[in-house]
């Protein structure tokens, strides 16, 4: 396998010569495969536990004989949710127009006196 960069020397170049440009070679292709791979089986362990658990509660309640009660709390904490973002969006938007006009950049005051006026 041959070197595909010479060896760094510090004082190969003179006290008053500018510094070499250091070049940083770029990954290969293989490099970025992996980290797709690895960021593939991170969201499957983030995604997953949650349907494992649902799935495992659902049979347990099923096998209990209260497979009913179980849906009907997941189907009433998900219409509870849906309701409480329907409400909290529109006070959010309201809540972050005047916020919005306020963050535009607004000219400063001329004060009397100073010397727009003397000038000006």
């Amino acid at each position: 396998m041959t070197r595909r960069y010479r060896p760094f020397d510090p004082f190969e170049r003179g006290p008053f010569e500018p510094p070499r440009d250091l070049r940083v070679p770029r990954p290969p292709r293989r490099f970025w495969i992996g980290v797709g791979l690895f960021g593939v089986a991170i969201l499957i362990f983030i995604f997953a536990s949650p349907i494992v658990s649902l799935v495992t509660e659902l049979q347990w309640y099923d096998t209990l004989g209260f497979k009913d009660v179980y849906t009907t709390r997941l189907v009433l904490q998900t219409a509870l949710f849906a309701s409480k973002a329907a409400v909290a969006e529109p006070v959010a938007v309201a809540a972050a127009a005047p916020a919005e006009e306020e963050a535009a950049p607004q000219p400063p005051p001329k004060k009397p006196g100073g010397l727009e006026s003397r000038y000006g």
